[in-house]
């Protein structure tokens, strides 16, 4: 019988190892509360439309669980299984649906959404993120929907020898033709390069940089917000930033909007509205102050403070002032501004304003009120019609005691796609 005693104690040891884990978890669960999106105002279907991430935070028994809240319901990190642990928790809705519909076309890819184009009929994929000088390919893969036919190559990146590095911004797909935006780090410079990438020949046909300025620039592709679905251009920001050597500090001198036509070429600028400028350097101007202690700490101002979303047909100038939101929308087609729109908020609302999360023609954000911050806001603005369409509140239910719902930290908001 003693021969036989590791055969009966490992798996005896095994049942109880999984046994103490289970309950562990199980209780571990206990202590997390439901968390709930209750209907305040507007349309329930807007609801339907809303996933939010963030962190369950309490400080006095030092748990830290992140979840996500949709009208599925409040899942939190460790509720997810073995497999679903290989992936990210806060994952766009995006590369989501893909690795959902196209699982074998996502393997082995990165999940940034930048790195990916969907026209309705076909995905495009190239990468990776970001490539250095030692390697000097870009790997393209694209699948047909309906055929599901796949062509998959890799393409020399040329001249790539006096690129420090490079990482891709943007990528499009029209006709045969696949294009990549890339932002080139050249020794003091950088510049945003467009690679044009044909299909049947499987080479890159032409190339170009559009815009360039010294490494302490700041190059902005704004055509996050449409996700995958992108309308055959760019809208970019530059910002011209002048760095002081000596102070070691820099200094944003100038700024620019374009929009640059993939098959044109042309690039044209966009006349920025007076009031958002006006509105950006009057916080660049308190923020300075700040860091240089003129302000009070006790004095309560509402500083404004901007934000850019590109719609389907429109980018948005959208800036918080102490009365609520005003937006100015620009046509990139017609190339030219509309009226300005305003939306009026409650001074608690405006001052407990804690995240802005621009998504195309919809622009959401979250404020604390209520006493001690302790009540969450989630608000969803329709940028089209000018209206608040949905207002919804944060609500904790099953709370183990001396909760509070400023124990629920938002770390972003995704709109169902």
């Amino acid at each position: 019988m003693k021969r036989y005693w590791k055969i009966v104690i490992l798996p005896l040891f095994i049942v109880i190892t999984f046994g103490v884990l289970y309950v562990h978890h199980a209780i571990a669960k206990e202590s997390l509360p439901q968390i709930e999106l209750v209907n305040v105002s507007g349309n329930e279907e807007n609801r339907e439309d809303i996933i939010v991430y963030g962190d369950y935070v309490t400080y006095e028994s030092s748990v830290w669980e992140s979840f996500r809240l949709s009208t599925d319901g409040v899942k939190y990190s460790r509720d997810q299984n073995f497999l679903e642990q290989f992936n990210a928790f806060f994952q766009p809705q995006e590369i989501e649906k893909l690795m959902n519909e196209e699982r074998n076309f996502m393997r082995g890819k990165e999940e940034d959404p930048a790195l990916f184009v969907d026209d309705g009929e076909r995905i495009a994929y190239a990468g990776p993120s970001n490539i250095y000088f030692e390697s000097n390919e870009l790997e393209v893969d694209v699948l047909d929907r309906e055929s599901r036919e796949r062509k998959s190559f890799k393409v020399d990146i040329p001249d790539n020898e006096r690129t420090d590095h490079s990482y891709v911004e943007q990528v499009q797909l029209l006709d045969d033709t696949l294009y990549v935006a890339t932002v080139n780090y050249i020794m003091e410079e950088q510049e945003l390069h467009v690679y044009e990438i044909s299909l049947s020949d499987e080479t890159i046909e032409d190339q170009g940089a559009i815009v360039s300025d010294s490494v302490h620039s700041y190059f902005d592709v704004l055509n996050d917000g449409l996700g995958i679905q992108q309308p055959g251009y760019l809208v970019v920001r530059v910002e011209d930033i002048e760095w002081d050597e000596g102070m070691y500090t820099s200094e944003l001198v100038g700024e620019e909007y374009f929009i640059y036509d993939l098959e044109t070429k042309e690039k044209q600028v966009i006349e920025v509205p007076e009031e958002f400028a006006a509105a950006e350097e009057e916080y660049r101007t308190a923020e300075q102050d700040y860091m240089e202690e003129e302000q009070e700490l006790d004095e309560e101002v509402i500083y404004p403070m901007n934000y850019t979303s590109i719609g389907k047909e429109e980018l948005y100038f959208i800036t918080f002032t102490s009365d609520g939101l005003k937006y100015y929308p620009y046509h990139l087609k017609e190339n030219k501004p509309g009226g300005e729109k305003e939306i009026s908020f409650d001074e608690n609302i405006l001052s407990g304003l804690s995240g802005v999360y621009p998504k195309g023609d919809h622009l959401y954000f979250h404020s604390n009120t209520g006493e001690d911050g302790n009540q969450k806001k989630l608000f969803k603005v329709d940028l089209e019609s000018g209206e608040t369409v949905y207002e919804g509140e944060i609500k904790l239910t099953d709370v183990p005691k001396e909760t509070h719902a400023y124990n629920v930290e938002i770390y972003s908001i995704e709109e169902k796609r």
